[in-house]
């Protein structure tokens, strides 16, 4: 399969799939594995985007995310996100807003790992390929999509969409 059919398909998948290819993307990986993952994923957009999301919240997320050692102010940091995405009315449904949304991930994943406190939702992660599908569809760089599959976990060669194929993942 090609890539752009890759990023075709899983721009088709409906919210089900996406939330069952979150849970296997990462069902694997340790608490500390997630963090990284998802902050991989968001400086790759925010490197690819033209706005000033570094000097934002997002920045400090991904400061939040690279420092295992300021995890436990994890909580802290998503109220600011989560702040900065309630100021986003009209705005819904936007790449601001999954851009936001995954930051939101990234702290809920830090402050979880960190073992700080009572953790957030054990399903935090299973979201992330729903922010992600939303970026990759505002994107017409085919490049910055391959990348950004590629980041998530998936590859041109994987069936991504079909029903069986995502439930023999499971």
């Amino acid at each position: 399969m090609s890539e752009s059919h890759a990023v075709e398909e899983f721009l088709a998948m409906d919210s089900s799939h996406l939330t069952a290819l979150g849970r296997q993307l990462t069902e694997h990986q340790d608490s500390e594995q997630l963090v990284a993952w998802v902050a991989g994923l968001l400086n790759e957009i925010i490197e690819a985007s033209s706005s000033e999301w570094a000097d934002s919240v997002v920045g400090e997320v991904l400061e939040l995310a690279n420092n295992r050692s300021s995890w436990a102010q994890g909580k802290e940091v998503f109220r600011k996100v989560r702040s900065a995405v309630n100021r986003l009315a009209g705005q819904r449904e936007s790449v601001e807003e999954a851009i936001l949304l995954l930051s939101e991930i990234a702290a809920k994943l830090a402050w979880n790992a960190s073992k700080a406190g009572t953790s957030f939702d054990s399903d935090t992660q299973f979201w992330v390929p729903h922010c992600v599908q939303r970026v990759v569809a505002s994107s017409s760089d085919h490049q910055q999509q391959a990348r950004l599959l590629k980041k998530l976990g998936l590859s041109p060669e994987d069936e991504i969409v079909s029903s069986p194929s995502v439930a023999q993942r499971e």
